[in-house]
């Protein structure tokens, strides 16, 4: 077992090709999920847009400037401060804190543990932690055969890195939060050219919300659902606070609530919808699982 040291984010060299393939193209761009967590209200969601713009010089090095900008559904944008990338064969560095850290090395393989700086961090999380490789593979995308990485720190944030196309949860990892205090919740869309990734089903990757039919339900298993014209009725075998998001088939949010569920209790949400049609319902703990239904709003 080999151990590494730098901050994890992604790159795009293949594993079995010795040959370094361009990472971050200038034109590339990511669209990543992101929400605002509070459990004083509701979540607020939405995305981040990043973009290879142009090439740049840093400390007499030949870097790749990848700019950053928020927007959220609250109409807040932001615009983050850019990320330097620098290239050397099949290693990747970003510019943090005056000096080049290394970002990754796709020539670990499983076992290899990587002891990574973090680019955000607050007390008392500590400023690095241990990514561990636990597998590699190949993935068709579009026709295309892309080698990936599959690593996770301590059982959580786990994730997959993909050739030419990144970390599937979020551009630079994390502890806790990330860029300005939002948690990351998953890569929408990568473009490049003529090609396009979307690991969901997502009809827009600048959206305020993508597609909730394509939100997969994990174990939040213990909600039910009773949905009349008017109300929503929900009740839980596990007491806590819970959000509550509506959208419609276009994945644009309509409504968002939060609740606080009891055991044996029903709890009602009146719809505030303005048109009848076809709605999906997600609904989301404080450990982030999530269970959806679509239901027909008719409006009396």
């Amino acid at each position: 077992m080999k151990t590494l040291t730098g901050l994890l984010t992604f790159i795009i060299f293949p594993f079995i090709a010795m040959q370094a393939q361009e990472w971050a193209p200038i034109g590339a761009e990511w669209y990543y999920e992101i929400m605002d967590v509070d459990f004083s209200r509701p979540a607020i969601y939405g995305y981040q847009h990043m973009v290879s713009t142009k090439d740049t010089v840093v400390a007499g090095d030949t870097c790749r400037l990848i700019t950053r900008t928020t927007y959220m559904s609250d109409a807040r944008t932001l615009h983050l401060d850019p990320i330097i990338i620098r290239q050397d064969q099949r290693m990747v560095y970003q510019y943090f804190q005056g000096d080049f850290h290394l970002i990754f090395d796709f020539t670990a393989m499983p076992g290899d543990t990587l002891r990574l700086r973090q680019t955000y961090y607050t007390s008392p999380y500590p400023d690095s932690m241990e990514m561990i490789i636990s597998s590699v593979g190949t993935q068709m995308i579009n026709g295309t055969s892309f080698n990936f990485q599959f690593a996770g720190a301590m059982g959580w944030m786990d994730g997959r890195l993909i050739e030419k196309i990144g970390f599937d949860l979020y551009f630079i990892p994390f502890i806790e939060h990330a860029d300005g205090g939002f948690r990351p919740n998953g890569l929408r869309c990568y473009n490049e050219g003529n090609f396009s990734y979307k690991p969901a089903d997502i009809k827009l990757c600048d959206s305020f919300r993508y597609d909730p039919s394509g939100i997969e339900e994990s174990v939040l298993s213990d909600v039910t659902f009773l949905i009349n014209n008017n109300s929503i009725y929900l009740s839980a075998s596990n007491a806590g606070l819970y959000n509550c998001f509506i959208y419609n088939t276009d994945g644009k949010l309509m409504q968002q609530e939060q609740v606080n569920l009891l055991p044996e209790a029903t709890t009602a949400i009146p719809l505030k919808l303005e048109r009848p049609g076809v709605y999906f319902i997600a609904l989301s703990n404080r450990e982030g699982h999530t269970v959806t239904r679509k239901f027909l709003y008719l409006r009396e």
